[in-house]
């Protein structure tokens, strides 16, 4: 039988491959999404072939090293993003095209070169971790060591032959495992919807109400908005927002669009950066279950 917290996780995974499933039309609009969609849908199948009997037959080697290197992307991916959003903001060009990497890249990488081009990305970013400007961005050496350590354990798997595993403890281990890598695809999925504000907000609303962990409602909880020049009305374009005193830093997108999602509520300070602008914070207070709108309007420094 399953247990609580599997069977809320099980419950919102399907309600979201239904949702994912009748909205195909405007998931297939946006090719990063849809990866993340299509990879999601294929891992729901073998999450369902788990539940029914958990002393199914599961595959132990492979689907660790599968579960390592999503978790490795995962990770990797969120310090090439906050560290290209620093570079922006400093105007480093040299190093905003060296963090260009997204999880789907580092997912689609040889096995062999996974230990490799975490070394060189914790190498880029290790001389960064004292800067004044760069701590707000919440990595810290702990968590590019636990990146290190993960491809370590990957690099050591390579080459292992595949072992069959059976049992009741084992094929609940794999629920588990397979809850943890679906719940890694959705944290991607939320750093891309707000692809979707303008054109399709019906959509992101959905798609909110269908992320919904039951019982839970920090998942519906947060805030978007847009960022635009005062003087023009235009929206800014690789515009980063921090929510201060949390590790949340999102990168809007090419309109100044933005959106920080799974925030407990509270009140916070949100603060909107954009190269050659004067940085802006506003208090705001974030409210259980809805994502509510703030927008800001920058202005040029002299």
């Amino acid at each position: 039988m399953l247990t609580q917290i599997q069977s809320n996780e099980v419950a919102k995974f399907n309600k979201m491959g239904i949702y994912f499933s009748n909205q195909s039309a405007i998931v297939d609009t946006y090719e990063p999404f849809e990866t993340e969609v299509t990879a999601f849908a294929a891992d729901l199948v073998i999450l369902n072939g788990f539940v029914p009997d958990k002393n199914a037959t599961a595959v132990g080697t492979t689907d660790q090293k599968s579960l390592d290197k999503v978790k490795i992307a995962t990770k990797l991916s969120q310090v090439c993003q906050k560290t290209k959003a620093y570079a922006i903001v400093t105007g480093n060009t040299t190093l905003q095209a060296q963090m260009t990497a997204t999880k789907s890249d580092i997912i689609k990488m040889k096995e062999t070169d996974i230990m490799g081009y975490v070394t060189t990305i914790v190498k880029l970013v290790t001389p960064l971790l004292t800067l004044a400007l760069f701590i707000p961005y919440g990595i810290t050496t702990a968590s590019l060591g636990a990146i290190t350590t993960l491809s370590i354990s990957y690099n050591g798997l390579i080459g292992k032959a595949s072992v069959d595993e059976s049992g009741n403890a084992v094929a609940n281990d794999k629920i588990d495992a397979q809850i943890t890598k679906m719940q890694l695809e959705k944290e991607t999925m939320d750093l891309l919807v707000s692809e979707f504000m303008t054109l399709n907000p019906d959509f992101v609303a959905g798609y909110l109400l269908n992320t919904k962990t039951i019982n839970i409602g920090v998942h519906h909880t947060g805030v978007f908005g847009k960022i635009t020049d005062k003087e023009t009305e235009i929206g800014l374009g690789d515009a980063i927002v921090v929510l201060e005193g949390t590790k949340k830093i999102v990168l809007g997108n090419l309109l100044g669009e933005y959106t920080i999602s799974t925030v407990p509520p509270k009140l916070y300070t949100v603060t909107a950066n954009v190269l050659g602008y004067v940085p802006q914070s506003k208090v705001f207070k974030i409210q259980r279950g809805a994502i509510l709108e703030l927008d800001f309007e920058m202005v040029k420094k002299s």
